[in-house]
């Protein structure tokens, strides 16, 4: 608990780990993606864009949370159908993580669901 005059941390942010995870960021949408890695402090940290259709293969560490926005709009993208992805041991060589749009209402209890193409 933090004293006073002391803040505390995020909720989100990234924690120490020495456990690399492969993963491939891979851009399902037709839009440009801009991949944010949550920092120790809580901090969004850009990395390069990704064009649509593309992936890009990167080394990150279990427990480093990722976001994926619009690089246009700045609009916040889904990741395996959630709003972060946050690496865990794994013993696949690469760990696909699909970049997708947000579910859309389009009328009365009608939504489109996550997909793979948008």
């Amino acid at each position: 608990m933090p004293q006073e005059g002391e803040q505390s941390l995020p909720l989100v942010r990234s924690l120490n780990s020495q456990i690399r995870v492969n993963v491939v960021f891979c851009n399902r949408t037709s839009r440009v993606v801009r991949p944010l890695w949550i920092n120790y402090r809580g901090e969004p940290r850009p990395y390069a864009d990704l064009l649509p259709g593309s992936g890009r293969r990167m080394i990150t560490y279990v427990g480093h949370p990722w976001l994926f926005r619009d690089a246009e709009t700045d609009e916040p993208l889904k990741v395996n159908c959630k709003e972060l992805f946050v690496p865990k041991p794994s013993n696949e060589e690469d760990v696909h993580v699909n970049i997708t749009l947000p579910a859309r209402r389009f009328g009365p209890g009608v939504t489109r669901s996550c997909s793979h193409t948008s």
